[in-house]
């Protein structure tokens, strides 16, 4: 951090400066880091099929998200937003981003993805009553959120209002 005494124009440009080298050297940094780890991935592809197989694995789930799920839960609170009172709107729309989350992660155990007959152990839990249960959770946070904010706002002094 730069110590002159001079204008506050100047400690700024300094300061501005002293930020801008750490920043260049954070992303020599993670640049250096995304490289070597591309050159280890690639070197441990032997084939087209194992350069295909990486390839969905690492750009369905991000392109299934973007492109699907998320639309569709902006869809789905766009279209709930004004049939829920104003208590619990942000509440819903928490909750409903909280379970396109959790469903995205919990997909892949739900459809069963990996269960093998030589290993049993790979997926050996009721993931569908799971889910019910943490879908549960979140939606039940959800309604007493809403009740808390119903109650807080209606506690307000007449006149008064919530920032």
């Amino acid at each position: 951090m730069s110590t002159s005494l001079g204008s506050p124009r100047a400690q700024l440009r300094g300061l501005i400066s002293e930020a801008s080298r750490l920043q260049l050297v954070l992303v020599a940094i993670g640049i250096a880091m995304i490289v070597t780890g591309a050159y280890l991935a690639f070197s441990q592809i032997g084939s087209f099929r194992e350069l295909l197989s990486w390839g969905l694995w690492l750009l369905v789930p991000p392109l299934l998200s973007d492109l699907i799920l998320m639309p569709a839960a902006a869809l789905i609170g766009w279209m709930t937003w004004r049939r829920v009172p104003a208590a619990g709107r942000i509440p819903m729309l928490v909750a409903e981003f909280l379970t396109v989350v959790f469903l995205v992660i919990a997909l892949p155990f739900l459809a069963g993805w990996g269960a093998n007959a030589d290993n049993p152990s790979l997926l050996d839990r009721n993931y569908v009553a799971g889910t019910a249960i943490y879908l549960g959770v979140i939606w039940g946070g959800a309604g007493v959120w809403t009740l808390v904010r119903a109650r807080s706002r209606r506690s307000l002094a007449p006149g008064t209002r919530r920032s």
